[in-house]
């Protein structure tokens, strides 16, 4: 399946559930109960082993099974799952077992049951050796709000910014809070100090603004991600160990000043104070375009840049810094 086909299959998914919030659909789940599948840590291949497992309760055998991976492939659960296990070093052929259900728009006539999105859960052990599906809502709740309670005693703006993101991550919910995102600080860094060539290639890697996965380019740049995905990290790391009050707050911390050193390097490489012309046009036409990018994501609400800067007290924003 080539790359422009997964992708329009992801935005076909992802524009009929959209259309169906807009119909004020209702729905129910198909729960399937629990599968044992095969991990692959190519993202395309796993959700395409598991579209094939669906089989035919989900559109597959009239377009080789684009549609089905697709829904599976822009799943926010099935991203979680996916993250979640390239975390914990799962590798390609290692089975894996999971809650499945189709979550199926409700209506009267049974051919408009269509199949809106997939949810996936992860499968544990219980107290009494029983395969059960983990309520993941109930252990990522938990988190988010002894994360809360320990932020509380961190001072001054940086408390406050803390406490703005975990606020964000809650009332967006379960699974947005893990796409919560920020530019890489290294990211920023290199971009920063690369020339026009290799700029150019990190705006195609990255599919243009926001920029996304990572840069594969040459020498020191390949592998570079893009951006940093904080919540996420903060549920992978105290998924399975004990939230210690001192060592959650290092980790909250450590988050917002990965936030703060991205913005630092943004105003260094990309202020206004470091553009110069002498044929260099094109080049600073890119930092513009990332600048004006990023200033719009401080527009943004949902955007945890936005709560940096709304909870930084100084005399200017950080538009009139830029």
């Amino acid at each position: 399946m080539g790359d422009n086909t997964t992708v329009n299959a992801i935005k076909r998914a992802n524009r009929q559930t959209i259309a169906s919030f807009k119909r004020s659909d209702t729905y129910y789940y198909e729960d399937l109960g629990i599968m044992e599948l095969t991990f692959s840590v190519d993202v395309k291949k796993f959700g395409a082993a598991i579209a094939r497992r669906l089989g035919h309760r989900l559109k597959y055998r009239s377009n080789q099974g684009i549609s089905a991976s697709g829904k599976v492939l822009a799943s926010a659960s099935f991203l979680e799952i996916y993250h979640s296990s390239i975390k914990m070093g799962r590798r390609t052929g290692e089975p894996i077992k999971l809650g499945v259900k189709i979550v199926r728009r409700n209506d009267r006539v049974p051919e408009r049951r269509w199949a809106m999105w997939i949810q996936l859960d992860e499968v544990i052990i219980d107290g009494d050796g029983h395969e059960v599906v983990s309520d993941l809502d109930k252990i990522i709740k938990d988190i988010i709000d002894k994360a809360q309670d320990f932020a509380a005693g961190i001072p001054g703006d940086q408390g406050k910014r803390i406490r703005a993101y975990l606020d964000l991550a809650e009332k967006v919910g379960r699974p947005n809070m893990s796409f919560l995102w920020h530019y890489n600080k290294y990211f920023v860094g290199e971009w920063g100090i690369a020339n026009e060539k290799v700029r150019k290639e990190m705006k195609k890697a990255g599919a243009g603004y926001p920029l996304k996965g990572e840069f594969t380019g040459d020498g020191h740049y390949m592998g570079l991600d893009f951006r940093t995905f904080p919540i996420r990290s903060l549920i992978d790391l105290y998924r399975n160990r004990t939230m210690e009050k001192h060592k959650v707050e290092e980790t909250l911390i450590d988050l917002d000043n990965d936030i703060k050193t991205s913005l630092n390097y943004m105003t260094r490489p990309f202020g206004r104070q470091q553009e110069s012309g002498g044929g260099r046009g094109n080049e600073e036409k890119l930092k513009k375009e990332f600048r004006n990018h990023v200033l719009k994501l401080f527009k943004t609400k949902n955007h945890l840049y936005y709560h940096f800067d709304k909870n930084t007290r100084d005399d200017r924003s950080f538009f009139e810094k830029w």
